[in-house]
Order: C-alpha cells, then sequence, then structure tokens
C-alpha cells in the first residue's frame, strides 16, 4: 500500500476559540470538511480539540446548539511536533486512527496539519450507500400513485438525486438502490449512475419486503455499509456518519434527530394515593427519532432471511436481543421528514 499523508494548506481555518458554541463549531467542521476543530488560546497556541463524533456525543448527552463546547473539548489532543520524523508520524497516525494531526513549534504554535489518506476512515469510503426507494409513499397519494417518492422534485431535482450527489461529493461511488414499487421509473432516470459518476447497482424485489428485508439480497463483499430512506431531505454528512460508527467500535449505528414535542395542555404529575404532585404548564420535551439513516456491520445481515419482510425496527430489535454493539449518532445537520403533503408544500 502506498503511504499518502499529505498537507492541509487551510489548516488556519480550523482554528476556534474555546467559547464557541456547538452551533458556531457545526459551521467551522462543516466549512473545513476536516471532522476536526483546533482549539487556541489568545496567543494561538493549541490547548485542544473537538471533533464531529465529541459534538454528536454531547448532543445525545443533552447538550443544546446553545450551549458551549468548554466541557467537551480534549485538552489533550495528540499533536506532532516540528522535525518528527516522517516515520513517527505515520506511527502515531496509524496507533491513533487519526484522520489528521497538527503540527506545533516549541512554542506551542500550530504551524502545519498533516492528514492521512489512507487511513482506515478513508478506506471505508469504499464502503456502499444502500438506498431504499421501493415504498409506496401512500401518504403523499395522489402524487405517488405515477410517481416514486424518491422521484418527486424539488427545485427541479429528484430528491433521491439530491441523496447521491451529496454521497458523491463526499467521496462515495458505489451505490445501491432496493427498488419495487415504480422502480422502471427510478432506472430509466439513474440509468447505471455514470452520468453522476457514481456506480449504481439495482436490488429489485419481487414483493415488498420492508426497510431491512432487501438487505437480505445482496451479498457485500465489505465489513460496513451505509443504508438510508431514499426521501429523506437532509444534508447529512454520510463521511461523519461512518466515521463515528468505526471510532465508537459499534455493530449498528441508527442516525436519529432531536425533535421538541410540545403538549398544548397543562400536565399534572401524581403522587400515588392521587396527591398533585407538580403542575406544568404546556411542557416541551426532547425525543430522538429515528432519522431513518444507518451503519451496519455486514456480519449482522445474517440475521435477515432472504426473501422474508423484515422491517428496520425488527433488524434494531434482533440486533439489542443478540447483545451486539448498538448506539445511536445524532444528527445535527438540517432534516426534515416530508412524508406529508403539508411539509412537502413547504419546499416545493
Amino acid at each position: 500500500m502506498v503511504l499518502n499523508p499529505i498537507f492541509y494548506k487551510k489548516w488556519s481555518k480550523a482554528l476556534i476559540d474555546k467559547d464557541f458554541t456547538f452551533k458556531e463549531t457545526i459551521k467551522n467542521l462543516n466549512l473545513t470538511a476536516l471532522q476536526i476543530c483546533f482549539i487556541v488560546d489568545k496567543k494561538k497556541r493549541l490547548i485542544g480539540s473537538i471533533t464531529d463524533g465529541d459534538i454528536r456525543r454531547a448532543i445525545l448527552k443533552g447538550c443544546s446548539l446553545k450551549d458551549k463546547i468548554t466541557k467537551y473539548i480534549n485538552y489533550k489532543p495528540k499533536k506532532i511536533y516540528n522535525k518528527f520524523p516522517v516515520a513517527n508520524q505515520i506511527n502515531l497516525l496509524r496507533k491513533y486512527k487519526l484522520s489528521n494531526i497538527p503540527i506545533i513549534n516549541k512554542k506551542g504554535h500550530i504551524i502545519d496539519l498533516i492528514m492521512w489518506t489512507d487511513l482506515d476512515y478513508d478506506n471505508n469510503l469504499n464502503a456502499p450507500i444502500v438506498f431504499l426507494v421501493g415504498g409506496k409513499g401512500k401518504r403523499l397519494a395522489p402524487l405517488t400513485n405515477t410517481t416514486p417518492k424518491p422521484m418527486i422534485k424539488l427545485k427541479g431535482v429528484p430528491i433521491l438525486e439530491k441523496l447521491v450527489v451529496k454521497a458523491k461529493t463526499e467521496g462515495f461511488k458505489n451505490i445501491y438502490f432496493i427498488t419495487n414499487y415504480l422502480e422502471n421509473k427510478i432506472i430509466k432516470y439513474f440509468g447505471d449512475g455514470k452520468k453522476l459518476g457514481v456506480n449504481i447497482i439495482y436490488i429489485k424485489e419481487k414483493r415488498p419486503l420492508g426497510t431491512a428485508g432487501g438487505l437480505g439480497l445482496i451479498n457485500f463483499n465489505c465489513k460496513k455499509i451505509i443504508v438510508s430512506n431514499g426521501d429523506i431531505l437532509t444534508n447529512i454528512n454520510f463521511k461523519n456518519l461512518l466515521a463515528y460508527h468505526s471510532s465508537s467500535n459499534n455493530d449498528l449505528t441508527v442516525g436519529v434527530k432531536n425533535i421538541k414535542l410540545s403538549n398544548p395542555y397543562g400536565v399534572f404529575k401524581l403522587k400515588k394515593k392521587g396527591q398533585i404532585n407538580t403542575f406544568i404548564e404546556k411542557p416541551t420535551e426532547n425525543h430522538f427519532i429515528s432519522a431513518g439513516v444507518y451503519v451496519l456491520n455486514t456480519n449482522l445481515l445474517n440475521l435477515i432471511q432472504k426473501n422474508k419482510y423484515m422491517d428496520m425496527s425488527r433488524l434494531i430489535t434482533l440486533v439489542m436481543n443478540k447483545k451486539y454493539k448498538i448506539n445511536a449518532c445524532p444528527i445535527h445537520e438540517n432534516w426534515v421528514d416530508i412524508g406529508t403533503h403539508e411539509n412537502l408544500n413547504k419546499f416545493l
């Protein structure tokens, strides 16, 4: 294997202050696409780092995007000193599975940033993305009577095309479509994917197999796959989701979105004998819901019987029952459920 450590010329854009909020930090991550920010003091000396994965784990613990990152900074970041031998640089990157690492001088200033293109995370980009595009989209009838839901156009572009192009821009080229309902319209539009710069393989269900059943029809020659609904409107970063899965050593990672549900009524909390304990006027509760995107280790597909109906919820239950490692990954990117006419009309 050819070793290809390279230098990132715009590393200074990844430097932030410790008083940044999570929202500001996410904005910086999207700007640099490095999956990491470096925290520096007023004299520009490196004092810590925070990764995309750190932010997602903080959100799981209840942090809001308005909170400051201070408590979640890694104050002992990995770093390379100037004149550090190249062999040692490579060993350090390999040992800690780092996709990049700062080079600092004697005063603690970052003077360069080295990136690793042959790291496990980047090799994972060979992992395919499977888009589930066989559903009937009944809630959007009559619009979906003649058009598959993933092929509904927003500003002239099908939702599914937006997802494929996004995957392509992140470096993913191997795409699977699991099709059923009105599949010929999808096949006619996308063909083999060459016009979008990807390779598309079609897995045709003879009958509906649910959101997980179709995966049992594919023999993957890889250790991990990304699975996504083909009709979600989102700018989720598939590469970051895959990196989160790998760094967490998960068998299954479920993308979740934090939503707020407001109760229009005053709520009483009662003691055992009916005495009123507390009263809350129109409370708001936070819930994590499925975002329709997952990363799976392919050995889990042995749990799916070929040509047998199975929804993703059933597969998740089996994975939990068999004690595999399953964790949620919060989606801080934009995500919208367009499954109803009311929500869809907001974007047409």
